[in-house]
């Protein structure tokens, strides 16, 4: 019998695929999906009519419904699986995209898989990151390399939420968004420092003729610095996003 965790991620998963395929659909694509049970992927694709542009072929699609990693502005899944997409792909001679249905940023995005892991450097505070990231069992994909596929309604997130996963363990718990525990880091900050420099007056005024120095004097400095990096990081948090390709 399976888990309840199990069958938590497979309903889960049913979810996310319904929500992408069914907007696939309504653009024009049809599906040749697999049986019940385990499969390589979730589906072959191929538009129903020609655009008269654009040559109609098959491409294979699998979807993940899960968030990205916790204060990175990647996404990554098991390297077992990304092995043997890449053989699929090798074998078929076929597209294959993975498509991310992510909660905590709110929307689907996509990439090829050899998109996804084209390599490249990316900052991430002090340190600078080479992808792909391997560590842990998986691979990890920059949210750069993927591209916008369309927003989640507050129905899809309810319905997402419904089961709870909020609860899942790894790196794969929803919590707020990198920009959002960017901001909330920077105003802690803030507030910290307001909160020193309020107990340095009292004492100071507690002492007849007495000045507050040091880190009172530099509260203005602080404040602007940490403003500063929460505004640097935002940006190249934001600067990762595309903009819808269709």
């Amino acid at each position: 019998m399976s888990s309840f965790k199990e069958l938590r991620t497979t309903r889960l998963g049913d979810i996310g695929e319904k929500l992408l395929f069914d907007k696939l659909k309504k653009k024009g694509y049809v599906r040749f999906g697999p049986e019940n049970g385990p499969h390589l992927a979730d589906g072959l694709v191929i538009r129903e009519q020609s655009d008269g542009i654009h040559k109609r072929k098959f491409v294979i699609i699998e979807v993940k419904t899960y968030p990205h990693r916790d204060l990175y502005a990647d996404t990554g899944i098991d390297a077992k699986d990304y092995n043997t997409y890449r053989e699929l792909k090798s074998d078929t001679g076929l597209d294959l995209y993975i498509y991310f249905v992510d909660i905590k940023e709110g929307r689907i995005y996509f990439g090829e898989i050899d998109k996804l892991s084209k390599p490249c450097t990316l900052p991430h505070g002090e340190k600078i990151l080479t992808y792909p990231i391997k560590k842990g069992g998986k691979i990890y994909f920059p949210l750069s390399n993927t591209t916008h596929f369309r927003n989640l309604t507050k129905g899809d997130i309810k319905e997402l939420e419904s089961l709870n996963i909020a609860k899942n363990s790894g790196s794969n718990n929803v919590q707020a968004s990198p920009i959002q525990q960017i901001t909330a880091k920077s105003n802690r900050d803030i507030v910290f420092l307001l909160k020193t420099a309020s107990r340095i007056r009292q004492r100071a005024n507690s002492k007849a003729g007495s000045k507050p120095q040091g880190i009172l004097k530099n509260i203005p400095s602080f404040k602007s610095r940490a403003s500063a990096n929460c505004n640097k990081r935002r940006a190249t948090v934001q600067a990762s996003y595309r903009n819808p390709a269709f």
